[in-house]
């Protein structure tokens, strides 16, 4: 299980920031040592920009699932740096949501026992 929270500033035209935030259930395969398939629901409240103005925004609700894999690879003695590759499969071309495109690609550090 997770918690997201998303901070997201446009600068041009105008400054203005939104925040977005969620939980996901995930679960994480590994396929061999520094490979591993990644399967993920979200559930996101994003807000967004609802005219051209930049003024006025709403909140809304979006559902992912979030298909993939990624590479780990262990850096020291209690962490490791991984990417993952990931297709939503609810993404809708034209709908208002949190990402741009169906394709969300993460990195990160990981620290616990290993």
């Amino acid at each position: 299980m997770g918690i997201t929270y998303q901070y997201v500033r446009i600068g041009n035209p105008v400054n203005q920031s939104l925040s977005n935030y969620g939980w996901s259930l995930f679960n994480r395969y590994n396929i061999m040592r520094q490979f591993f398939a990644y399967a993920e629901f979200e559930r996101l409240t994003f807000e967004f920009f609802t005219d051209n103005t930049f003024e006025t925004t709403e909140r809304k609700g979006y559902n992912s699932l979030l298909l993939g894999g990624g590479f780990s690879r262990q850096i020291g003695k209690n962490a490791a740096f991984s990417t993952t590759i990931l297709y939503n499969v609810l993404y809708e071309s034209g709908e208002p949501g949190p990402y741009r495109s169906p394709w969300v690609i993460r990195a990160g550090v990981g620290v616990g026992i290993f």
